[in-house]
């Protein structure tokens, strides 16, 4: 569980390029594909997106917010349940096979539980 107003980083894990090509019947068909941006629907009606994420290490100081992409929950989602937080990954991939060239978008999703809670404290 994570506390309202904490600051979350976001970040996903895999390449952020990609390159291959093959060869056939004298062709050679070439792709590469880059990342474009990241767009984080937080399950709490905010969306991130983020061209550059940075990955939450040991060194950074607990509760800095992330200087690349993070998002601080204003509500917390218990005891009903969890938020559900979908990252899309929008790729853009150029492509050329015999003189001939052009790129396209592409798009993927997948999705995650997060429960965000409150903390209390009592002052004596």
């Amino acid at each position: 569980m994570l506390a309202v107003g904490y600051p979350v980083w976001l970040t996903t894990e895999g390449p952020r390029y990609r390159a291959t090509s093959a060869t056939s019947q004298g062709l050679t068909f070439r792709l590469s594909a880059r990342l474009q941006s990241t767009a984080f629907s937080m399950g709490d009606g905010a969306t991130v997106t983020c061209t550059a994420m940075s990955a939450y290490t040991a060194s950074v100081k607990a509760g800095s917010p992330s200087p690349t992409c993070g998002h601080a929950y204003t509500k917390p989602s218990l005891p009903k349940g969890s938020y559900t937080v979908t990252a899309t990954a929008n790729w853009l991939v150029n492509w050329s096979v015999d003189g001939f060239s052009g790129s396209f978008p592409m798009s993927y999703s997948d999705s995650a539980q997060l429960p965000i809670g409150e903390l209390q404290a009592l002052n004596r």
